[in-house]
């Protein structure tokens, strides 16, 4: 593995910690791009993340979705009950 590909490993983990933090803390679920701002990462890195950990079964999408603030609908993500 190169020195980049680490340190892009080591960010996405650590992302991916503040994320799961988040989503845990959230009564209602978190959407990426609500994640991207209240945590102030860049909505790719919250999407590499939260993609990582809906992959090792720790969130899933709620079923529902909210505003993007892009114009669209976004998921709403929760912790996984398996988890």
């Amino acid at each position: 593995m190169t020195q980049t590909q680490t340190l892009i490993k080591s960010l996405t983990e650590t992302h991916g910690d503040r994320i799961l933090e988040a989503i845990l803390y959230s009564s209602d679920g978190k959407t990426d791009f609500e994640l991207a701002a209240e945590l102030d990462i860049m909505l790719s890195s919250v999407n590499a993340a939260r993609n990582r950990l809906m992959a090792l079964g720790q969130v899933e999408a709620r079923g529902d979705r909210r505003p993007s603030g892009r114009g669209g609908m976004a998921k709403v993500w929760q912790i996984a009950a398996t988890a």
